[in-house]
């Protein structure tokens, strides 16, 4: 097996984890991730994507896809659907109040963001899935009628945990 170039995505300092990506539509490629700008990785994770030409050369800057400010945004997972947009969905942190010790309680959704084919931000940030207890885990795929399916892990106290999917 022939073996391509190796480059790093992300060189702008902290830590960068959880990579996915998909192919664009006629050639190339985008990469979405998650980075932290603390060197220890102490700080906020954000998603970013980077495009690429069928070469492997970056077309785009890194994008910041998340424009919530949270605690933490992780596990980015990307598509690209039959018209050529983007969709980037991951997992974040939100606070859903406080126990009767006044511990803070913290839940997860699945969020997502719909980019063009050139890397521009179609909208703001939306939120796919949010209910009592945990959603997490997601993926997407890009169906050929233009939609996407979502699948992602629910879990809760009552119920434990199951897998769940919705096709938009």
């Amino acid at each position: 097996m022939e073996e391509g170039l190796r480059f790093e995505i992300d060189g702008a300092g902290g830590t960068s984890e959880d990579p996915a990506v998909a192919t664009l539509l006629g050639g190339g490629f985008v990469v979405a991730y998650n980075r932290n700008t603390d060197p220890y990785g102490d700080g906020e994770d954000d998603i970013y994507v980077t495009y690429f030409n069928a070469l492997g050369s970056a077309i785009s800057v890194s994008i910041l896809v998340n424009t919530a400010n949270v605690v933490d945004d992780d596990n980015p997972k990307v598509a690209v659907l039959s018209d050529g947009k983007v969709i980037v969905v991951w997992t974040q942190e939100v606070r859903t109040g406080t126990d009767e010790w006044g511990n803070e309680i913290w839940d997860e959704i699945v969020c997502g963001q719909f980019l063009d084919s050139f890397g521009n931000l179609i909208g703001g940030q939306f939120v796919l899935q949010a209910s009592s207890g945990y959603d997490s885990a997601a993926e997407v795929t890009a169906l050929d009628n233009g939609g996407f399916v979502l699948a992602w892990q629910h879990y809760d106290e009552q119920n434990g945990s199951s897998v769940l999917f919705q096709q938009f």
